[in-house]
């Protein structure tokens, strides 16, 4: 059987397995070799980020800043690293993990997490550290794993967690 290129169907998969093909008019060229399939600009980071590094999504908020009463939603489909630093800096904030990737949160400060609402999309660590920095806020682990720790004696005073 051939394609509309003329190739027969089996030898295009065969050449496609462990490579990338890019079908012109007139030939199939295949890229071969580990990023082979690697998008045009691999240093893109989106738009909900403020870095990237190695495939995570790295998301910071400082005190003062535009996290608080917010909804810091991670960028789809990579692991998100959110920082929240400060008193204050994502107090009340609507966090929004990546559906099926993991969330890491470090809340540090005063507060700086206080009265959140934490939506985990799979695995979830939240670290918290200084006064109440989880302080009243409310965390609904993902699909996976679902981690917290609590660095000062209050500082997850009234932390739910679903």
């Amino acid at each position: 059987m051939l394609n509309r290129l003329g190739v027969p169907i089996v030898a295009l998969c065969s050449l496609l397995i462990g490579a990338c093909a890019t079908i012109r008019e007139d030939r199939v060229d295949a890229h071969i070799g580990p990023q082979a399939c690697a998008p045009a600009d691999a240093s893109a980071c989106p738009a909900a980020c403020d870095s990237c590094d190695d495939g995570v999504c790295h998301i910071e908020c400082s005190e003062g800043g535009e996290c608080q009463r917010q909804t810091v939603a991670c960028a789809p489909g990579m692991d998100c690293a959110l920082h929240c630093d400060g008193e204050d800096a994502c107090k009340r904030a609507s966090i929004v993990g990546p559906a099926g990737y993991a969330l890491s949160l470090e809340c540090e400060g005063a507060s700086s997490c206080g009265d959140a609402d934490i939506a985990g999309g799979g695995d979830v660590s939240v670290e918290c550290d200084g006064s109440r920095a989880c302080g009243s806020a409310e965390l609904r682990c993902g699909a996976g794993t679902c981690d917290w720790a609590c660095v000062d004696a209050d500082s997850c005073g009234d932390l739910s967690v679903e």
